[in-house]
């Protein structure tokens, strides 16, 4: 595919930004895409592996991968496409660290033990009279996961609770032995996965090979809407070592609030994560540029 004028404008922008990070913002169908794929065919015309991308999920890794070998006239050589999940195990891999794995199955076990035992204790103040009840283990797991998104660790969660009886603390309860039976057993689950990926990465000093990432000199992340804390931190200490990282977010600053709503609190939660290293541009609508090309837009607001 021949890049136009204007992708070879905005790959140049990319490029020459002061910060190590960019996020290029826009409304769907405007060029946001094109741009990642165009930063990876920048770095891989140097190196096979320069350039890494990350997708949302397997699904759309797969979408992308084909997008990108119809563009190269399906002669790019193994495109390198990641979700979150693959590219934390490959670090982990390369770091040398045995992540077991929990099944989904085996976690809810362990939970069921878990709660079976502080019921019989009587340590469950709010849980213990329903502590047979169907759905109680699948509603914990899946607060466990979502405290674990949120990069919430037990000793958090207990100074937001503090010492009242209820439902609260007997989550943290039902947390905080079931992060030790984790540790104890050298499991992990999903989230911890991650967990322990961002400190394999915040252990490396800036401009170090990062594990996993060996030779690779920019991430291009593309397809989200949302990022945990987690991820943005996984994506902070990787960009110490890198020469770009560039994110896309389907946001434009318009008068429709409500419909840019979540995804302005995703470009809230990005600028501090990367501070004085973050560059901002932004892909102006159609209607403000009648002659562009693509679709949906493709003129740069400077």
């Amino acid at each position: 595919m021949q890049a136009t004028g204007t992708d070879i404008e905005l790959r140049g922008r990319i490029l020459r930004a002061r910060g190590r990070v960019v996020v290029l913002t826009g409304p769907a169908a405007c060029g946001k895409t094109d741009a990642a794929m165009g930063l990876y065919e920048h770095y891989a015309a140097e190196r096979a592996a320069g350039c890494v991308l990350i997708a949302p999920t397997a699904g759309a890794a797969a979408a992308m991968r084909s997008r990108l070998l119809a563009r190269a006239g399906g002669v790019l050589a193994g495109p390198r496409i990641l979700t979150f999940v693959s590219l934390a195990e490959g670090i982990l891999a390369a770091a040398g660290t045995a992540a077991r794995v929990i099944s989904p199955f085996r976690r809810q076990l362990l939970l069921q033990r878990i709660v079976d035992e502080l019921a019989a204790g009587r340590k469950l103040s709010a849980l213990g009279a329903v502590a047979d009840a169907p759905g109680l283990i699948v509603a914990l797991d899946r607060s466990i996961a979502e405290l674990k998104r949120a990069a919430v660790e037990p000793e958090a969660l207990a100074r937001a609770v503090g010492e009242a009886p209820g439902k609260a603390r007997d989550l943290l309860e039902v947390y905080r032995r079931y992060q030790q039976a984790l540790r104890a057993e050298g499991l992990y689950d999903l989230e911890g996965r991650m967990w322990e990926a961002r400190d394999r990465l915040a252990a490396i000093a800036p401009g170090k090979p990062l594990p996993g990432l060996e030779g690779v000199r920019a991430l291009a992340v593309d397809g989200f809407t949302d990022f945990t804390p987690t991820q943005l931190q996984i994506l902070r200490h990787a960009a110490g070592s890198l020469e770009r990282v560039l994110i896309t977010l389907p946001y434009v600053e318009d008068s429709r609030v409500r419909l840019w709503h979540w995804t302005h609190r995703t470009l809230n939660a990005i600028r501090p994560a990367f501070g004085a290293d973050l560059e901002e541009i932004a892909l102006t609508p159609a209607r403000e540029n009648p002659g562009c090309e693509k679709p949906g837009c493709r003129g740069l607001r400077r």
